[in-house]
């Protein structure tokens, strides 16, 4: 069964794609529409699961079967990013099915993970995430607490 693909718009306006995970009905990934249709073109699967990223992290990760990557899964937002090793994805909101570009940061270093307290509370939490925006840390002259 294909799953469910749905283009709308977030609340800022912009054009995004939800894909519904084929392992848990009703979860959906969501990307920006120009990452989908790029993902679409280059002959990847849209049939996307979510998969738990080791076993003491408490955590999952947006996959697709490959099998051109050791272990047969590749990671979607590692894929958006086109990252390379050494490098990996960090989630800004902690939403890791939230695989827009503006939610997801490249860093250096090992995958570490969260710990299941730090899910917990990010995924409890009412309240929306601060929007996170980018700062020229060239032009910053003094730093205001």
């Amino acid at each position: 069964m294909e799953p469910r693909i749905l283009r709308t718009s977030d609340t800022d306006g912009r054009a995004i794609v939800r894909v519904e995970m084929a392992n848990q009905r009703g979860f959906f990934a969501v990307m920006d529409a120009a990452d989908f249709d790029d993902w679409i073109k280059a002959g990847r699967s849209p049939r996307m699961i979510t998969n738990k990223n080791g076993p003491m992290t408490g955590t999952y990760r947006v996959v697709v079967y490959d099998r051109s990557v050791a272990g047969g899964l590749a990671g979607v937002a590692r894929a958006i990013l086109g990252l390379g090793k050494g490098q990996v994805v960090q989630y800004l909101n902690s939403d890791r099915l939230d695989l827009r570009r503006c939610n997801l940061a490249i860093r250096r270093g090992r995958a570490t993970g969260q710990t299941k307290r730090e899910v917990e509370v990010a995924t409890s939490s009412t309240k929306a995430p601060p929007r996170r925006t980018p700062v020229d840390l060239g032009s910053l002259t003094a730093a205001v607490v």
